[in-house]
């Protein structure tokens, strides 16, 4: 992290140093982000400004609000790090079927302690957590296809024929490597 080599990163409470949650944008980080899109915007500010510009955008999110949260799941280390593993797996094979023992296993923890370290990264079972995943990509795929909700439901019957759309390879694109 030579990015945030003699930087003074603002302390956080524990919470916010082991869990992501949804926060506004502060101030700096607000003002990096529209000189990007500004920049972005003009071909040859994007080429020689970009860079430093996306830098910038690191160094605010790394020292501010959830930085503590950021900077130990680019780590990897502890509990922080190894929970990450699952939660790409959840996330690139949500489509799959899934248990806590193969969570568990991904993240190398007995399925106790996997549970337990899980819940205090994303607060929410990992069940819980795959659910959401699963939901959130069924309302991607709706959205994508130009389906409302209103004209699909009456079709699926239960939230288990929207699970079963997430596995159709057929209807959907099946990430590889799960």
């Amino acid at each position: 992290m030579a990015l945030l080599d003699g930087c003074r990163c603002k302390t956080t409470s524990r919470k916010n140093a082991t869990q992501h949650y949804a926060s506004f944008m502060d101030d700096l980080l607000h003002s990096s982000m529209l000189r990007f899109l500004e920049a972005m915007s003009r071909p040859g500010d994007a080429q020689k400004l970009g860079p430093s510009l996306i830098r910038e955008i690191y160094y605010r999110i790394l020292t501010g609000e959830q930085g503590g949260s950021m900077r130990a799941a680019l780590s990897r280390r502890g509990h922080f790090g190894k929970n990450t593993r699952a939660i790409r797996k959840i996330h690139s094979c949500y489509h799959e079927h899934l248990d806590v023992e193969a969570l568990g296993h991904e993240a190398n923890m007995s399925i106790p302690n996997f549970h337990l370290h899980f819940r205090s990264v994303t607060d929410s079972t990992p069940m819980q957590y795959l659910k959401s995943t699963r939901l959130h990509q069924t309302r991607l795929f709706m959205l994508r296809n130009t389906m409302s909700a209103l004209r699909w439901l009456p079709t699926s019957r239960s939230t288990s024929a929207i699970l079963i759309v997430l596995g159709n390879g057929d209807r959907m694109r099946t990430p590889t490597g799960c």
